[in-house]
């Protein structure tokens, strides 16, 4: 059974009707009336392609592909953060008697920045800068880009819970790197894994073909997290390896709990 799989498992525990998208990429649904849980499994495939919502991952991500390869890398970009607003839209007007929202990470490998950056401003309480990038020139590093929130018409300020483990990697970080300078998140699980930067694509003389990290993503304090991540609030010391982390959730879906679930419960409870 792969991570998503898994992860459906354990929202389905708690929530009533998950509704499933892009062949299980977004998921949401309420929990005790009260908390909206939304579930992302990675920075891609979340562009608005009007492929079947009932397809297996497989199958949606070959008929994505196949629409996608007829689209510039522009508007490809461009096309999967339109669609990741409309769902994160659609889920939090459907959610809007939320008092708290989960966001799930935990399976998150990453994928294209803008699509982190259009989550974190449908919980952003201000338009400010969160964090700052620079890449790696021939003889130093170019401009630093500084990166800011600009929060949406429904934005919610209220309490955020983002779970995290080791798998969260790369866009869900940077996701992460911009929760950072605001206090209504909290993080709960394990270390996110420390790979923040894009790769510059490089080809040798005798056509091998090799990658770089180019780019430095820092804090407000110009700290990196590269090769370390960023550490939770609430510590649950998920295990780094993968398939023991799969046994331990495993573990759980047999005993119909989610112990980062119902640490948020609890936290929620005790308001």
């Amino acid at each position: 059974m792969d991570g998503i799989e898994i992860n459906k498992q354990l929202a389905e525990i708690y929530v009533d009707s998950l509704r499933n998208n892009n062949g299980g990429m977004f998921r949401y649904g309420m929990i005790n009336n009260n908390i909206g849980y939304i579930q992302i499994n990675a920075m891609f495939l979340q562009s608005d392609y009007n492929i079947p919502q009932n397809l297996g991952l497989m199958e949606y991500a070959g008929k994505y592909q196949e629409i996608q390869s007829k689209v510039q890398e522009e508007q490809q970009r461009d096309d999967e953060v339109a669609g990741i607003n409309k769902m994160m839209d659609k889920a939090m007007a459907e959610m809007n008697r939320a008092e708290a929202y989960i966001l799930d990470l935990r399976h998150n490998v990453g994928g294209k920045d803008g699509i982190s950056m259009a989550v974190l401003n449908h919980f952003a309480q201000s338009e400010k800068i969160v964090f700052t990038k620079k890449s790696r020139v021939e003889d130093g590093f170019a401009n630093i880009h500084r990166m800011k929130t600009i929060p949406t018409t429904n934005s919610f300020n209220g309490p955020v819970y983002v779970l995290t483990s080791h798998l969260t990697a790369s866009a869900s970080e940077i996701l992460l790197l911009g929760t950072l300078p605001n206090s209504n998140f909290i993080k709960i699980g394990s270390r996110s894994e420390g790979i923040f930067s894009s790769t510059l694509e490089k080809s040798l003389p005798n056509g091998w073909e090799y990658s770089i990290s180019n780019e430095v993503y820092m804090d407000l304090e110009g700290k990196s997290y590269e090769n370390i991540g960023i550490s939770p609030d609430y510590k649950l010391e998920y295990p780094r390896n993968r398939d023991a982390f799969f046994d331990l959730l495993l573990g759980d879906i047999k005993n119909k709990k989610d112990r980062a679930i119902d640490l948020v419960i609890e936290l929620e409870n005790r308001k």
